[in-house]
């Protein structure tokens, strides 16, 4: 486990594409924010987790999530086996997502997902838009913000914002031309939950903990990350569609 800054470690970095799996600590207090694939040989994550939670005497809270592809949510079957008493918190697309299918079309039927309960048999709550949780005596914010994909939300804790696989800064090369056309819609409700929230935002740690961002002018990130018009005829056109039913 590395500290990577006040209250935020870093459990490891896991499968081939080195997805991060993170702990975040205030007071006796812990949540754990990612639940990656590993490869066969790789220590799961879960047990690390495990290992580190009770050789420091710290009380789960919750687990947490940035968004709905394999390598950030391979091991929520093992966490939810392993920490039953902790709090499962998710948006109600990734539920979907993980229950039914990943398709750029729920960005424009919200209809869809937003009926779902408010809980499944993974997910203790799930959210439509944002969400604040208590942890000792600091608080985690998660927004809904799609950007990489349809699931995405963005996580703030201590100071840090977690972007989960957003690319920032100029040139995204976009892997959906539907989630890149929503894009400057979520980096402005991002940056309007900072404003509202006087969130103060001092690094960007990506998911996978490559490319930390230390020291950082959060107002000039996001207006540099902003999508030019038609930017979006770069990326690939999202080939899942389903019917208005959501089947």
């Amino acid at each position: 486990m590395k500290k990577k800054y006040d209250g935020i470690y870093l459990i490891g970095r896991f499968c081939s594409v080195e997805s991060g799996a993170w702990l975040f600590i205030d007071e006796d207090e812990c949540a754990l924010f990612e639940a990656p694939e590993y490869d066969p040989g790789e220590t799961p994550p879960v047990d690390i987790a495990v290992r580190i939670i009770e050789e420091n005497n710290l009380k789960l809270k919750y687990v947490l999530v940035s968004h709905p592809h394999r390598d950030h949510v391979y091991s929520i079957g093992e966490y939810r086996q392993a920490f039953p008493e902790a709090k499962f918190i998710a948006h109600k697309l990734a539920s979907f997502i993980l229950h039914e299918t990943c398709s750029a079309e729920l960005l424009f039927h919200p209809e869809i997902w937003m009926a779902l309960p408010g809980s499944d048999e993974i997910f203790d709550h799930l959210y439509e838009d944002s969400i604040s949780l208590p942890l000792g005596n600091k608080v985690i914010h998660q927004v809904y913000a799609p950007k990489h994909s349809p699931g995405d939300v963005i996580t703030y804790f201590n100071h840090v914002l977690f972007t989960g696989d957003w690319w920032l800064m100029e040139g995204d090369p976009g892997n959906c031309r539907e989630v890149l056309r929503v894009a400057n819609n979520s980096i402005n409700r991002v940056h309007d939950y900072i404003m509202e929230n006087n969130l103060d935002i001092r690094h960007i740690f990506p998911s996978h903990a490559n490319n930390m961002m230390y020291d950082i002018d959060i107002e000039e990130v996001l207006h540099r990350t902003l999508v030019p018009p038609g930017w979006w005829n770069r990326a690939m056109k999202c080939p899942v569609k389903i019917d208005f039913d959501g089947r």
